[in-house]
């Protein structure tokens, strides 16, 4: 089992650092410091049957990471609120710059996160069409906002 966090600040050992003792290791989660490296997905793929805790420098990574070892992106609940703010908050707009900031990869899966949030709370939120447009039509996620704008004065 394969799960990925984010922490910049995160000191361990890489697993390159733990290969030679990783079978040796007594607890049910090991937590290393991931680079992405070849090598490290050779050892990763060879200690398959252990847990581990992946803990990468940024978002962006995370999203890489995760999408290549099929696990879900945990997204905190703080960055979510800051792009619904960005995406919604008439007095802000500043999507295009907050998703710059976060990678492609990550603000699709914040758009569709917001979207998803609100068709949960019982919605028809106006950016699920958007999240659509950027998941399935090829739409670059850095204009959503102007798509949402767009959806409200059109009034669809």
């Amino acid at each position: 089992m394969v799960e990925v966090a984010v922490d910049p600040k995160f000191y361990g050992p890489t697993i390159l650092e733990l290969e030679s003792i990783l079978n040796d290791i007594q607890e049910k989660v090991i937590k290393v410091k991931w680079l992405n490296s070849r090598q490290e997905q050779c050892v990763l793929e060879h200690h398959k049957h252990l847990s581990f805790l992946l803990y990468v420098v940024d978002l962006n990574t995370m999203d890489k990471v995760s999408s290549q070892f099929g696990v879900p992106c945990k997204i905190d609940a703080n960055l979510v609120a800051s792009a619904r703010d960005a995406l919604l908050n008439i007095q802000l707009y500043d999507w295009r710059q907050f998703s710059g900031s976060q990678g492609s990869g990550m603000s699709k899966s914040l758009v569709t996160r917001v979207a998803a949030d609100a068709i949960r709370l019982g919605k028809k939120p106006k950016l699920a069409y958007v999240a659509k447009g950027i998941l399935l039509d090829s739409i670059s996620p850095a204009d959503a906002d102007v798509l949402v704008r767009l959806r409200v004065l059109r009034g669809y």
